[in-house]
């Protein structure tokens, strides 16, 4: 008995399997993260932080601009 592995309908090898598996978590996370940073309202101007996704090494890192407050609160939400 053999295991077949499926993504979206299509057969795939296992290691494509887990790595899309893998993929889809990311982005998921990512996409939490970018979503609690557009929460985050600076306090001394009003507005909403202002931030920037780029990737070292494939990891992605977030850069934010804003009040010390505000950034202060997004490295609360990044876990810095």
């Amino acid at each position: 008995m053999s295991i077949e592995f499926r993504r979206g309908g299509r057969k795939v090898s296992e290691k494509q399997f887990f790595k899309g598996m893998k993929n889809d978590i990311r982005k998921k996370a990512e996409h939490e993260i970018e979503r609690k940073l557009s929460r985050i309202i600076d306090p001394e101007t009003g507005a909403p932080v202002k931030y920037e996704k780029t990737y070292r090494n494939g990891e992605p890192h977030w850069n934010i601009r804003g009040s010390k407050a505000a950034t202060e609160q997004a490295k609360n939400v990044l876990g810095r």
